[in-house]
């Protein structure tokens, strides 16, 4: 029996050290990035390690499930990936537990053409929105303790397969026109086979009840009665695919300011396809008695504003032109339901007075 227990040493030694190998990645991807931007990141510690193989584990039980399913059931009836993977991030504080749950209860009932990723090291997080149907995946980047923006992106497109991808501030709520309205664009090929970027106007609404969040008729209904149109300056989500250069963008965090309308300004600088896609997807904010403009009051709130004139080597950036409404493309519905998308007409300032009045176009301010 000698050799069995010398057996079992050596089993156990290999498994110590796929252990350590997987562990050693990812503290030592952070330190590298850590000391690559010489930022102060939040602390990197053995918790997250562990939450982080956690999460390797549960995704690779997934896959295991995936590819016996696969193998059941034969590829005699194939199935098109969901139209979207939409994700966000958020912390545990407890004054903005009430509107995550209702963000948690809305997203799920996208599923399963949208598949709600929450991005988090935090296990009861983790916990408390798997139960509900969402995804979560770690968090492997941080600036000034939140995650980047890009990074996210491509854990995203690596991890899960769909038509979209697209971050989402965690107070936003959608409906079914979310859905028709992607529908639309994945029928297009002139669309889908461009850099394209989808964002819109947020409609703000006071206490959005927990029976309101779950009811698309009910939400429209609320937007109707008591919401209001948001300024063209927020952007609130990002719809790409996975053909978008986020390896190329700078290291925006989400939550402070500019992130969203330098994305605008750089995409139709780069002549990407930019739709204002307000007439066709109801965005919903979720508002409370922190108001509209909670970004202004967060510590760090021009950490962005610095990287992006680093990024032009300029203090001057025109964040005007990365409005929605300078989105060189926009959304309509036909009278018959139809979803459109149209290249934007843009005026001279001396007759955009007069195009305007008449067409809605905006000038050439943008």
């Amino acid at each position: 029996m000698e050799w069995k227990r010398y057996g079992m040493i050596i089993v156990g030694i290999i498994v110590c050290t796929l252990v350590y190998i997987n562990l050693y990645s990812n503290v030592s991807y952070e330190e590298r990035t850590k000391h690559s931007n010489n930022m102060k990141y939040k602390d990197f510690n053995t918790r997250d390690a562990f939450n982080i193989l956690s999460h390797k584990f549960h995704r690779q039980t997934s896959k295991s499930k995936e590819s016996r399913n696969t193998q059941k059931y034969g590829n005699d009836f194939p199935q098109k990936p969901p139209l979207l993977t939409l994700f966000t991030t958020w912390n545990n504080s407890k004054e903005n537990f009430a509107r995550r749950n209702t963000t948690v209860s809305n997203w799920a009932q996208l599923t399963p053409q949208v598949i709600p990723v929450l991005f988090t090291n935090d296990q009861g997080l983790r916990r408390d929105v798997e139960q509900k149907g969402w995804r979560t995946l770690p968090v492997l980047k941080s600036q000034i303790g939140i995650p980047v923006l890009k990074n996210m992106y491509l854990e995203a497109m690596e991890q899960l397969n769909s038509t979209f991808y697209a971050y989402a501030n965690g107070d936003i709520l959608f409906t079914d026109t979310l859905l028709t309205f992607l529908r639309s664009v994945s029928e297009n090929e002139t669309l889908l086979n461009n850099t394209l970027l989808i964002v819109g106007q947020r409609t703000n609404v006071k206490n959005v009840s927990a029976k309101e969040a779950v009811n698309f008729a009910l939400l429209k209904n609320a937007s109707k009665t008591r919401g209001k149109l948001f300024t063209t300056w927020a952007e609130d989500y990002f719809i790409t695919t996975k053909n978008f250069p986020w390896s190329d963008m700078p290291s925006v965090v989400v939550g402070r300011r500019a992130y969203d309308n330098f994305l605008v300004l750089e995409s139709i600088k780069q002549h990407f396809i930019v739709i204002d896609a307000t007439k066709t997807i109801l965005a919903i904010h979720h508002t409370t008695t922190a108001g509209n403009f909670e970004n202004r009051k967060k510590a760090h709130s021009d950490f962005n504003a610095a990287l992006i004139s680093k990024f032009y080597n300029s203090t001057a950036v025109n964040y005007f032109k990365g409005r929605v409404d300078c989105a060189n493309h926009y959304s309509d519905t036909l009278k018959n339901g139809t979803n459109i998308v149209r290249k934007k007409k843009f005026t001279s300032l001396l007759d955009s007075s007069r195009h305007e009045k008449k067409h809605n176009f905006l000038s050439s301010r943008c």
